[in-house]
């Protein structure tokens, strides 16, 4: 999301769409605060 590398440990799984769980097509993986500030911003978090 942001463009840098992800950490080697501590990468989240991320739900493009929550409703349709966790599939390699609806997943990507992502650092914490990338994860974090999309939450947000959603307003999940």
């Amino acid at each position: 999301m942001c463009g840098g590398e992800l950490p080697e440990r501590g990468a989240e799984l991320d739900r493009l769409d929550p409703m349709k769980g966790y599939t390699a097509a609806n997943t990507r993986l992502v650092c914490h605060d990338c994860h974090r500030a999309d939450q947000e911003e959603k307003g999940f978090a």
